[in-house]
C-alpha cells in the first residue's frame, strides 16, 4: 500500500507541471467571414485560431472533424475539394495573437437549408481541443464562386439624347470567392418600365417617345471571348447604347436586366439572374437646348430636313458671326509681324540670363509703342471656348443624328468606321496652320505644326460623325478666311498662300 502510495505522488508530482502547461494553453476557435453556403457550391471557410492562454502554442494541426454532428462525407453533405489541404499545420501562436486559416470545402445539394453546427479540431503537443461555429445553409444564396452583380447606379439619360446603360458583373475581392469561370456569359435587357425595346425606323424614331437601341445596338451583350474567368477584384461591363425619344417624360424608370452563364463545370446548373437598375431622365442643360433648338430649326427651314447639310450651315453660320473676333486677331497678327525684326533685335542685344529683366522690359516698350496687344491673339480663341463646348455637348449625343446618314458616313450620331473624317480634320487642322504662319515662325512651329494635327486626329477617330463634320466646315471656312485677308491686308509681311505652299516651309 506504501508503495502504491509513493507511485501515485510521483505520477501527481509529473503530471502537475504538464496540468499546468495544458491549463495555460487555451485555444478559441472563431468562425469568421462567411456566414452563409449554398448546397452544390464550393466555398471557402476562413477559421480565426485565438490563443487565448498564458502561453504559446507550437506545431499545432486544425482540421474539420464534423458538420452537424457528423463526420465530413456523403452523411454530413460536406466534404473538403478533391486536393485540397484536409489539415493545416500552424507553426506557432503567441499568447493573445490569431491565426487566420483557410479551407475548402464542397456542400453537397443532399443539404436541408437552415442553420448547421460546423466542429474544428486542433492537435498541439498530445493535446485535442474543439471548437464549433455555426453556418447558414441557404438555398436562395447567389453563389459565391460566380461573383456579385452590380447594375450601374444612377444612370443619366436625356429626352432626345443618346446614353449608355451599364451593367457590371464583379467578382469582388474576399476571402470567400474563387474565380468566377464562365461558358456563354449573355447579359439582355430585357424590357423599361414593362416595355419590350425594338428596334426603330427613322420615321418612327423621330416620332416615338421612349427608350430604343442606338443604330441597331443589340440588346443582347457577351464577351468577345465565350469563354469568361474573372479573378477576385475583376469585372466586366455590358453596355447598351440607348436612345430617347423627344418627348419622353422626365423621372425614373426601371430596366429589367437577365445575366445568364454556364458555370464551366457543367455538373452546376446554369445560372441566370434577373435584377432590375434604374435610369434617371433630366433635362439637358440650357445651352445644350439652345444650340438643339437651333440645328432642329435650320433643319426643318434651311436645311430641307437633312442634317448633314443642318450642321455645315451651322458651321458657317458660326464662322460669320465670329468673322470680326477673327479680324481683330489676323490684324494683331499683322502688327506682330512688322515688329518681329525689332523682337528678334533685342533677343541679340541681351542675350544673357541676367538680362532677362531688362529684356522683358523693353519687349513691352516695343509692344506699347506700336500699338500691340499680345494677348489679342488669344482673346478670340477664348471667347469662342465656351461657344465650341456648348456646341459640343449640343451635337454629341443628339439622337436624330444617329439615323441621319450623308456620303459614305452611315450615321452622323457615331465615329466615322472608315477615318476619312478624322483624317479631312487632321489635314485641315495642318493646311490652317499654314495659312496663318508668319513669316521667320516656320522652322520654330514646325513641330507644333505636326503634333496638334496628330492629336485632332486621335480625337477624331472617337468624335461623332456629326462633330467631326461640323469642325472640318468650321475649319474650311477659316482657311478661306485667312487667304483672303493673307492676299490683301496682310500684303508684303505674310507670303500668299499659293506661294507658301510652292515653296514649302523654307524662307
Amino acid at each position: 500500500m506504501k508503495k502504491l502510495t509513493a507511485i501515485l505522488t510521483i505520477m501527481l508530482l509529473v503530471a502537475w507541471p504538464v496540468a499546468g502547461l495544458v491549463s495555460g494553453a487555451q485555444l478559441s476557435v472563431k468562425f469568421s467571414s462567411i456566414v452563409e453556403v449554398l448546397p452544390g457550391n464550393s466555398a471557402i471557410v476562413p477559421v480565426d485560431v485565438t490563443n487565448t492562454g498564458s502561453e504559446p502554442i507550437e506545431n499545432a494541426f486544425i482540421t474539420v472533424s464534423s458538420f452537424d454532428g457528423k463526420p465530413l462525407g456523403l452523411e454530413s453533405g460536406v466534404r473538403f475539394v478533391q486536393g485540397s489541404q484536409e489539415k493545416i499545420g500552424i507553426q506557432r501562436i503567441d499568447e493573445g495573437r490569431s491565426e487566420k486559416i483557410k479551407f475548402q470545402l464542397d456542400f453537397l445539394s443532399s443539404l436541408k437549408p437552415g442553420p448547421k453546427k460546423i466542429t474544428f479540431t486542433l492537435e498541439s503537443g498530445g493535446q485535442t481541443i474543439t471548437g464549433d461555429s455555426e453556418i447558414n445553409v441557404n438555398e436562395n444564396l447567389v453563389p459565391p464562386s460566380t461573383g456579385k452583380i452590380i447594375v450601374s447606379p444612377d444612370a443619366e439619360g436625356y429626352p432626345n439624347s443618346n446614353f449608355t446603360y451599364v451593367v457590371k458583373i464583379e467578382n469582388p475581392k474576399s476571402d470567400t470567392n474563387g474565380v468566377m469561370d464562365m461558358v456563354d456569359l449573355k447579359v439582355e435587357l430585357l424590357s423599361i418600365n414593362g416595355k419590350q425595346l425594338k428596334e426603330f425606323t427613322v420615321e418612327e424614331a423621330q416620332k416615338d417617345s421612349f427608350f430604343r437601341p442606338i443604330f441597331k445596338s443589340p440588346l443582347v451583350v457577351s464577351p468577345d471571348n465565350t469563354e469568361k474567368k474573372l479573378s477576385p477584384g475583376d469585372s466586366f461591363e455590358a453596355k447598351f447604347m440607348l436612345a430617347t425619344g423627344p418627348d419622353i417624360e422626365l423621372g425614373s424608370y426601371k430596366a429589367k436586366i437577365k445575366i445568364t452563364w454556364q458555370p464551366a463545370d457543367t455538373k452546376l446548373p446554369i445560372q441566370t439572374n434577373e435584377i432590375e437598375g434604374n435610369i434617371e431622365v433630366k433635362q439637358v442643360t440650357w445651352y445644350t437646348f439652345a444650340v438643339r433648338w437651333v440645328i432642329d430649326g435650320l433643319a426643318k427651314t434651311v436645311g430641307f430636313g437633312n442634317y448633314a447639310i443642318t450642321i455645315i450651315i451651322f458651321a458657317l453660320l458660326i464662322k460669320f458671326l465670329f468673322w470680326p473676333l477673327s479680324n481683330a486677331q489676323f490684324k494683331n497678327m499683322e502688327k506682330m509681324a512688322k515688329i518681329q525684326p525689332l523682337l528678334n533685335a533685342l533677343k541679340q542685344k541681351y542675350p544673357r540670363k541676367e538680362d532677362a529683366q531688362k529684356l522683358q522690359e523693353e519687349t513691352m516698350r516695343v509692344y506699347k509703342e506700336n500699338n500691340v496687344n499680345f494677348l489679342s491673339g488669344c482673346l478670340p480663341l477664348l471667347i469662342q471656348l465656351p461657344i465650341i463646348m456648348a456646341l459640343y455637348s449640343g451635337i454629341s449625343g443628339f439622337a436624330p443624328l444617329n439615323y441621319a446618314n450623308f456620303l459614305w458616313l452611315p450615321s452622323l450620331g457615331l465615329t466615322d468606321p472608315f477615318y476619312i473624317m478624322p483624317i479631312l480634320l487632321a489635314a485641315s487642322t495642318w493646311f490652317q496652320q499654314k495659312v496663318s504662319t508668319m513669316p521667320g515662325q516656320d522652322q520654330q512651329n514646325m513641330s507644333f505644326q505636326i503634333m496638334f494635327p496628330a492629336l485632332i486626329f486621335l480625337f477624331g477617330i472617337n468624335f461623332p460623325s456629326g462633330i467631326s463634320l461640323y469642325w472640318f466646315m468650321f475649319n474650311l471656312a477659316s482657311i478661306i478666311h485667312q487667304m483672303i485677308y493673307n492676299k490683301g491686308a496682310f500684303g508684303k509681311f505674310i507670303p500668299t498662300t499659293l506661294s507658301m505652299v510652292s515653296k514649302g516651309t523654307k524662307k
